[in-house]
């Protein structure tokens, strides 16, 4: 299965689910998130940013989520990163998390499916970043992790509708 196709499937099955289904699956796939961000991407941040995602990791692990302040602290992020060098720029599984993070917040602010969708990207775009470049393929859903992210994703959805 292609990238795109990927796309139209994930927005087609998010598209049919309630707020709160859609609420849970954004939980678990950051929960997820979490497993993949590497201590050496957490040591290059300034000393602000540090605090600022550290905060924001213990946040997700929060039921409910405090979403006013996890909302400032994505924010302040985003505003450092306004005003960091190229080179400074927080990149890899964190931005991945970041982006997902704000997708979330998307959600919840804006009750748009499509929210919960590029949550499930960011997810999906981690696993790719992994796979040896070797064994990539048009065929973008053939490769194990990808493969098994995206069934447990439409799982999730499926029996929650």
């Amino acid at each position: 299965m292609s990238y795109d196709h990927y796309r139209y499937l994930i927005e087609k099955t998010v598209d049919s689910c309630s707020f709160e289904t859609l609420d849970q699956f954004c939980r678990d796939v950051v929960s997820r998130m979490l497993d993949h961000i590497q201590s050496d991407e957490m040591t290059s941040l300034k000393k602000r940013e540090f605090t600022l995602v550290t905060n924001l990791i213990s946040m997700v692990q929060q039921n409910p989520l405090p979403w006013d302040q996890a909302g400032a602290i994505l924010d302040e992020i985003s505003e450092l990163e306004d005003q960091a060098d190229i080179e400074d720029a927080i990149e890899g599984d964190l931005m991945e998390f970041l982006c997902a993070m704000d997708s979330w917040r998307d959600l919840q602010d804006n009750k748009v499916p499509i929210a919960a969708a590029a949550v499930s990207e960011s997810l999906m775009n981690m696993l790719d970043a992994k796979v040896d470049p070797a064994k990539r393929s048009d065929e973008w859903l053939s490769v194990p992790p990808l493969r098994d992210e995206f069934a447990r994703q439409v799982h999730f959805l499926k029996a929650a509708a």
